[in-house]
């Protein structure tokens, strides 16, 4: 007992010194994870050695993220090339002045309310601000209106650009720094691979190694549990990764018919951000929210805020559609939790491991489930594989008789 508290407080300790690379070994690991369906095809069907089978399905891997990336980041830039940053701003500012002129009085129950004083100053504000595309762009500093530039002498306007010491600092720091975070990034990324790749040429040892250390008297039970827990895995990861390809596809889709600028963009976000359950749908509708009320449609001919109604309406379809029938049609029955548990999970997986906690939380959850309904019913001396028993008997038989009244 003194042992066994002692390595789960040591493990504890060594979890907590390790936070902060506990996420790129949960990355590594979750594609590991996706990576073994691939790699048993290979070696079962294509009869290749492992070692083979690992390094072909890596490649293939990688070569796919590096052809999709490619895809991603020209679809980002089309999407960009849709939007016009000078429109958006003076549109919403025209937006905010009607809206705060329309709140300057109200009339609540035969009394006048006056918010004058404090909208007027807002509305001074924004109407005196200068257009977004009339800003000044030369790099000199104005005085009293006009620009700080030599006319040449035929009338035109100097345009050359002098650059100091201090612009050269600035532009050489965010130079590096720039270098210096996408480098770690690539790191990152590099490392995430090599772990996942011993990790998927170890998978047999580390399994091997965990059922030479159980008891032979619970060496069957430990069997079926971890294939249970593996279901478990697969469905809900596999299901989520489906899931949210589909939903991502459709949002595009549908924004890019009604004419919504950046529909590729808003629906890439809604593809990575459904991986995160009941939260993530919610959270990817807001910029395509605010894409509708700042840009309008190009296709249909309606007002900006019937425009945005209908873009409100469409993600309620769209997230309803994928909660109600596609996750669990493709999902199935691989997790089955309580809202407010998956909610409580969420909050904490976040706080732990921000986003790659929350991806993993409801996996995570639904394996201490396991675990824990199999180590009560131990200890109360029932059957903890009797529910399974008990569905298999349930089953009907492929081309078995109805029982006869």
């Amino acid at each position: 007992m003194t042992a066994g508290v002692g390595l789960v407080v040591a493990g504890l300790i060594g979890l907590y010194l390790a936070r902060n690379v506990l996420t790129v070994v949960a990355l590594a690991g979750l594609l590991a994870f996706l990576m073994a369906p691939l790699i048993r095809v290979l070696q079962r069907r294509a009869r290749l050695p492992k070692v083979l089978a690992l390094l072909a399905s890596y490649l293939v891997v990688g070569l796919a993220f590096l052809l999709i990336g490619g895809l991603i980041v020209g679809g980002i830039v089309a999407s960009f090339s849709e939007i016009d940053p000078a429109e958006a701003a003076d549109t919403l500012r025209d937006d905010a002045v009607g809206w705060l002129e329309r709140v300057r009085s109200i009339q609540l129950a035969g009394y006048e309310l006056d918010f004058s004083e404090s909208v007027d100053p807002m509305i001074e504000r924004l109407e005196t601000a200068e257009p977004f595309d009339a800003a000044d762009t030369d790099g000199v500093d104005d005085v009293d209106g006009v620009d700080d530039v030599d006319d040449v002498d035929d009338g035109e306007a100097d345009a050359t650009i002098r650059i100091g010491g201090r612009e050269v600092n600035v532009l050489l720091g965010g130079l590096v720094t720039s270098v210096q975070a996408l480098g770690g990034v690539l790191i990152t990324m590099l490392v995430t691979f090599l772990i996942a790749l011993y990790l998927s040429a170890d998978s047999h040892r580390f399994h091997a190694a965990f059922l030479a250390n159980v008891p032979q008297a619970y060496a069957d039970d430990s069997k079926r549990v971890s294939r249970r827990i593996g279901g478990i895995w697969r469905g809900y990861l596999y299901g989520q990764l489906v899931n949210s390809l589909v939903t991502g596809l459709l949002v595009w889709g549908v924004l890019w018919a009604v004419g919504l600028p950046g529909a590729f963009v808003l629906g890439l976000i809604m593809a990575l951000l459904n991986m995160i359950p009941t939260f993530g749908p919610i959270i990817a509708a807001v910029p395509g929210v605010i894409a509708a009320i700042a840009f309008g449609s190009t296709r249909l001919d309606w007002s900006r805020p019937a425009f945005t109604v209908l873009v409100i309406v469409i993600y309620i379809v769209v997230v309803q559609l994928q909660a109600n029938l596609m996750a669990p049609f493709i999902t199935g029955v691989a997790v089955q939790m309580s809202p407010a548990t998956i909610l409580i999970g969420l909050l904490v997986g976040f706080q732990v491991g921000g986003l790659v906690g929350t991806l993993l939380v409801v996996p995570v959850l639904a394996t201490l489930k396991e675990v824990g309904r199999y180590v009560i019913a131990k200890l109360l001396d029932r059957d903890p594989f009797d529910e399974d028993a008990r569905l298999t008997r349930s089953r009907p038989r492929v081309g078995a008789r109805a029982p006869r009244r």
